[in-house]
């Protein structure tokens, strides 16, 4: 039981609590900065929440990659941090870089916080795979442990190993095998175009590439040589022994014997030199040479001009013979055609007797060239002249008298 002057008591206590947190809260709006830890007094005046500890840290949200994707959209804000614990890393939402274009992306993800260190001198004690760029020759090396050197990723002519350049510290994936294309995935997604990878056994460096050039990551690359070989440190007028430099294509495979390193679309592949292809329209495939005969499947047109003629040589010399056939062009469209020869050059004979004084007779085919008829008159060869389509009239000199034989005799 609490007496009156308790009572009073205790509503001024409540009443003092009230207007002291309403104070600290006017306080802390009018100024809008908050600090925690040590030295509370001391606060940067850049800072709207700033933490001092010595021995103390500051804990973020912790959270899976499920548990993210389920709660946060498109609609939640750019900046929001949380620590993925299937990447083991302190994830930021944004709009990233479009690879393609350089500019924003249009949509928001969440990206890993990633560091870079700049180094003015290269390490003197490298480890396998650690990557180093050169100012003075614009080349990047990477140390290989097998050859106890910096290996050029790509060919320089001029390429020194100086002192001078930038060490990039971006983790480096190890492993004891190739990367495989399972490998680009991972739980939080695809990795980072650039994304370096080890062969511990072999002292490859491997780097996720974009062969597509479309904006997506979809394969490895591999960027050092093995052996006492490497094709990007040859000059000009060196050999290269490719004895001791392997090859590899877009899918991790070395290749089999005899086959060919070939670029396609999906990048770079391994094929048997021997090509697998269908021939057509006049061309045949015969143990792996291509050569020219078989039926023609469509129309085929070849087109020829002044200086650029066709011409077939070595024909073999030929009597005439009523089996052989000739070539022929049709003059409206060029098509080739064949004719038996014993059709080429035909002749029609008429035989007409003559009236008295007769000088006109009919032909046996309508004239389309005089030069191709021949006149005689009972066995002699005279003259005449084209007076119709199919009629002729025999000279003057060669009069006939009735029971003259007139023989024509016209080609075709």
């Amino acid at each position: 039981m609490l007496y009156p002057n308790q009572q009073h008591f205790f509503k001024k206590l409540a009443f003092f609590k009230f207007f002291l947190v309403l104070g600290l809260t006017a306080f802390c709006t009018l100024h809008a900065q908050v600090k925690i830890g040590d030295n509370a007094i001391d606060i940067s005046a850049f800072s709207v929440l700033e933490l001092e500890s010595s021995d103390k840290g500051f804990l973020i949200v912790r959270m899976d990659s499920a548990q993210r994707d389920a709660v946060f959209n498109q609609s939640s804000p750019v900046g929001m941090m949380i620590f993925n614990t299937d990447t083991q890393r302190v994830e930021v939402y944004q709009y990233e870089e479009d690879l393609v274009t350089g500019k924003r992306a249009p949509i928001k993800s969440w990206g890993s916080l990633r560091t870079k260190g700049i180094n003015t001198l290269r390490s003197e004690t490298p480890a396998a795979g650690d990557i180093y760029f050169d100012l003075l020759d614009n080349t990047m090396y990477a140390w290989n442990p097998n050859e106890s050197r910096w290996v050029p990723f790509g060919a320089s002519s001029s390429a020194s190993n100086t002192t001078s350049g930038i060490a990039l510290d971006n983790p480096i994936l190890r492993g004891a095998s190739d990367p495989t294309l399972e490998d680009l995935q991972t739980a939080a997604g695809l990795h980072a175009l650039g994304q370096l990878y080890l062969n511990t056994n072999t002292g490859y460096l491997y780097m996720v590439d974009d062969r597509n050039k479309d904006g997506q990551v979809d394969s490895w690359t591999r960027i050092t040589g093995r052996g006492s070989d490497n094709l990007g440190n040859h000059t000009l007028t060196e050999n290269i022994n490719l004895k001791t430099f392997s090859f590899i294509d877009s899918f991790g495979s070395g290749g089999s014997p005899n086959q060919l390193l070939t670029r396609t679309a999906t990048g770079t592949q391994w094929r048997d030199p021997t090509p697998s292809f269908t021939t057509t329209n006049g061309l045949n495939l015969n143990s792996g040479v291509l050569k020219l005969g078989g039926p023609l499947t469509e129309a085929t047109q070849i087109l020829t001009s002044a200086s650029n003629t066709l011409a077939i040589t070595g024909l073999e010399s030929l009597t005439y013979s009523p089996t052989i056939n000739l070539v022929s062009v049709d003059q409206t469209n060029g098509v080739l055609q064949r004719i038996n020869a014993s059709n080429i050059v035909q002749e029609e004979v008429v035989k007409h007797v003559a009236a008295n004084d007769q000088i006109q007779f009919q032909t046996p085919l309508a004239i389309n060239s005089v030069s191709k008829i021949n006149v005689y008159r009972n066995g002699v060869l005279i003259d005449f002249t084209q007076t119709g389509v199919n009629i002729i009239e025999v000279e003057a000199q060669a009069k006939c008298y009735s029971g003259d034989e007139i023989k024509i005799i016209q080609f075709q």
